[in-house]
């Protein structure tokens, strides 16, 4: 039983739950008098055909939650497409509603995702805008939410995507303005939310075992929400990775936490391209360190957040260290260093004989500092703000001899406070490690 509902006017349309067409006539009908299609909640639909849901006409939803599950042999390019045909500007208001509620999505299993997408939304139509997707769960799909052309501001609330990835593809038009999601669930299967242009707005999300990835001129703003598990099923995965030198990207009063697997996830949290001045913006994050979280060991050779040579800015960053003693870095804006990775030689740095930069062997290298005499040593002044918290860390290889690091701090009237000294030997560093100090 699927009803066509209004306030002054109920239509009842009995089906039988195994013709396929039902729900297809249904919608027709819905459409035809302008009219919302009820779904009866705790049912189970097996469907198999795609559907178009024009919101300026109709809108699907359930008084509790009704599933519409498709076979596993459907192959067409999506499930369901929203969309809205209203293009006289005075009633745009007519988009201005939820337009699918307490509706599950269901394809396959994990292991055989379907090769469609689940929702759809725009197309040539030039106003897909202003409507809700409200307590909508999709999961079993390669593709969650595609966005085409002319798709703006449109909001996601209490919705569960599972598996599959959301796609703003490069190239769409009139779209990307104002896209909201807010108290979603995003999770497993190394998915990720993928984004060429636009401003998307997460707010109480959880990203569990999920990639934000940024390209084109994509902003990305995260406010309180919960991000865990990154690279758990394997080494090299990132929370927010921005990919092109135009977009940006902000988390603000989140948390991220981190399983501790005897798995090293060898990348950082972040990671911003080089060249990019419009960065990653991240305040008020909370962050719980665990042993199996370290960088170090992969293509940055450093124990840092951000990854990558963009800009990077951080802010209140609290780190609960679990007995370690180091904290992870931001390379970037925050460094009190200048040229901290001499990517101007030696520019800023107080230096003497015996101290010289090796050439990179390729572009994958980093710069290095070889000291070959006795006495060689190296140095930078820095200001540092008295209330702060001084860490950092640095790869060492010692091929015969010691490394003694020092860290002195004085007051403003050049007095001395304090000094720490950390002695290094070949015996602990005869390969690349990361040392920390603090």
């Amino acid at each position: 039983m699927i009803l066509l509902m209004s306030a002054g006017l109920v239509l009842l349309v009995m089906v039988l739950m195994m013709i396929q067409n039902a729900i297809s006539r249904a919608n027709i009908a819905a459409h035809n008098e302008c009219l919302p299609l009820k779904f009866i909640p705790g049912h189970i639909y097996q469907v198999k055909k795609t559907y178009e849901i024009d919101v300026s006409k109709t809108s699907w939803f359930s008084s509790d939650l009704s599933t519409l599950k498709w076979f596993n042999d459907f192959n067409a390019d999506f499930a369901i497409r929203l969309f809205s045909s209203q293009k006289d500007y005075s009633k745009r208001f007519q988009n201005v509603k939820v337009a699918i509620k307490s509706i599950a999505i269901i394809g396959a299993g994990i292991k055989n995702l379907l090769d469609s997408c689940a929702i759809k939304i725009g197309g040539d139509e030039r106003n897909s805008s202003l409507f809700t997707i409200d307590s909508v769960s999709i999961q079993g799909w390669r593709t969650t939410l595609a966005f085409d052309n002319n798709s703006w501001r449109i909001k996601f609330c209490d919705c569960h995507f599972l598996w599959g990835n959301i796609i703003a593809p490069p190239g769409n038009k009139n779209s990307g303005e104002c896209m909201v999601f807010d108290n979603c669930m995003f999770a497993d299967n190394r998915s990720y939310t993928e984004l060429h242009y636009g401003d998307w707005f997460f707010s109480k999300c959880s990203f569990d075992n999920h990639e934000v990835k940024l390209f084109g001129d994509a902003n990305v703003f995260i406010n309180q929400s919960h991000m865990e598990n990154p690279g758990r099923k394997t080494t090299d995965f990132t929370i927010v990775s921005i990919n092109s030198i135009n977009s940006f990207a902000s988390v603000i009063d989140s948390f991220i936490f981190i399983s501790p697997t005897p798995k090293i996830i060898n990348t950082p949290l972040f990671y911003v391209i080089s060249d990019n001045e419009n960065g990653l913006y991240v305040r008020n994050l909370r962050f719980q360190a665990t042993e199996n979280y370290n960088p170090s060991k992969g293509t940055e050779n450093a124990l840092v957040l951000v990854g990558g040579d963009g800009k990077s800015y951080l802010e209140n960053v609290r780190v609960s260290l679990n007995n370690k003693s180091y904290l992870a870095l931001n390379k970037n804006d925050s460094s009190v260093l200048m040229n901290s990775r001499f990517k101007d030689g030696l520019r800023y740095w107080d230096f003497n004989d015996g101290v010289s930069l090796q050439a990179r062997i390729s572009s994958n290298d980093s710069e290095t500092i070889v000291f070959s005499k006795n006495g060689a040593s190296l140095s930078q002044s820095v200001l540092v703000k008295s209330t702060g918290i001084l860490s950092g860390g640095m790869m060492l290889k010692i091929v015969s001899g010691d490394l003694k690091l020092t860290l002195e701090c004085y007051d403003s009237l050049d007095n001395n406070i304090t000094t720490r000294e950390w002695n290094c030997s070949a015996s602990d560093y005869s390969d690349w490690s990361w040392v920390r100090f603090w």
